[in-house]
């Protein structure tokens, strides 16, 4: 038993190199899911979103994904400059961009859509273009009618 145990832990340590790449906390016990409800409100730019996927990324569920996508709107509409910082970490954790597109949902309004893909469209920097029709395509598929 003892041999399994040790193999079971050399695996687990080997692996933990990819695990940590990431660093993506997928549990969430009732704890982190009241500490949630409470943070997600605060995330004001896409550093603190990514801080926060990295901790609470289990958590998305019912209010707190409504308060991710709220933030995630917030964030498109209204801190458009702060791009290059969503360019940056989405370029660095590849798992973090599917979570930001995933979130751009139907708490965002037809209005701030049009916001949003007009900066996409109008205001993108050349060297996040691929990010920015990505945010586009996101956008066209909740609101088809733009």
């Amino acid at each position: 038993m003892l041999k399994i145990v040790t193999v079971f832990v050399a695996v687990l340590a080997a692996a933990s190199p990819c695990l940590a790449e990431e660093d993506i906390n997928y549990g969430c016990d009732s704890r982190k899911d009241t500490e949630a409800v409470k943070l997600v409100y605060r995330v004001g730019n896409w550093v603190n979103m990514y801080q926060f996927y990295a901790r609470y990324a289990g958590c998305d569920y019912g209010e707190i994904t409504d308060g991710i996508s709220d933030r995630v709107t917030d964030l498109l509409v209204n801190h458009w400059k702060l791009i290059d910082q969503l360019a940056d970490t989405t370029r660095k954790h590849p798992t973090f961009k599917r979570f930001v597109l995933g979130h751009v949902d139907d708490v965002m309004s037809q209005a701030q859509a049009k916001q949003v893909l007009d900066a996409a469209r109008n205001q993108c920097p050349e060297d996040y273009k691929e990010l920015c029709a990505e945010i586009v395509t996101a956008v066209l598929r909740r609101h088809q009618d733009e």
